[in-house]
């Protein structure tokens, strides 16, 4: 309270001490997703009180993706948006119940990053890896998955010396069982739903999005894994297979 006093007279204060009010106001403007209403005193926030809700994170994400769609130079907005993903794992590395978000935070930022083209495959893959060995148990997106290996796959097609035939398959196997390993907790939470709703209980609003949301991830770990298998086909040959094995 001392030192909001003390800069009141130069403004920063008086603006800080706002910071909670406009974080309503954003919020409420990004949940009828009126994105542009909610940029500016977004900023405000974000800017001055950055570790003050994890909302300015979740929803700042989505704000800045509609400003990249709809901007004529979207330059600005996509590096906003990468910058975004550094400060989210500062201030918010964790979720409410203490779980680490790393790797879903740094996966999510190495697919905007391959998304608007504004790095190499080398620099992509080098972040989608370090959210995989930091943290897989987050590392859950179907298409941040599916991206890590193809990046990979990428860069040994372009000759890339430190990418070996052993790496590509090791990493290979690597995900395809991260994507069974989500596949059967996906099947676990389902399940229980679907035993809940057979058992004539009704299902809460929770429970019909959590079951819209394993259905529509499950679907896409399949389709995901099955692209992998082609892409690791077309290298299966007799010519690279007998020297790795």
């Amino acid at each position: 309270m001392f030192a909001m006093t003390l800069f009141a007279g130069h403004g920063f204060g008086q603006t800080a001490a706002e910071c909670p009010a406009n974080l309503s106001i954003f919020a409420e403007y990004a949940k009828v997703k009126n994105y542009d209403a909610a940029y500016t005193p977004w900023k405000e926030v974000r800017t001055l009180c950055p570790e003050l809700n994890v909302a300015t994170y979740v929803y700042g994400e989505r704000i800045l993706n509609h400003k990249i769609k709809n901007a004529d130079d979207k330059a600005p907005f996509v590096e906003d948006l990468i910058n975004l993903y550094d400060e989210w794992a500062v201030h918010f590395p964790t979720d409410r119940r203490g779980k680490s978000q790393k790797g879903k935070i740094l996966a999510s930022k190495a697919q905007a990053m391959l998304d608007h083209g504004v790095a190499s495959k080398a620099e992509v893959y080098k972040v989608f890896d370090d959210a995989y060995t930091t943290d897989a148990e987050s590392f859950t997106n179907p298409k941040g998955l599916y991206s890590y290996f193809k990046t990979l796959y990428e860069n040994y097609k372009a000759g890339d010396i430190s990418v070996s035939m052993e790496l590509l398959f090791a990493k290979y196997e690597d995900v395809s069982e991260k994507f069974e390993y989500e596949n059967v907790k996906l099947s676990k939470t389902l399940d229980a739903i679907i035993k809940k709703e057979d058992a004539g209980q009704p299902l809460t609003s929770r429970d019909k999005r959590n079951k819209r949301m394993c259905e529509i991830n499950s679907r896409a770990n399949t389709t995901y894994a099955n692209n992998l298998d082609a892409i690791i086909a077309q290298e299966s040959s007799c010519e690279n297979l007998i020297p790795l094995y």
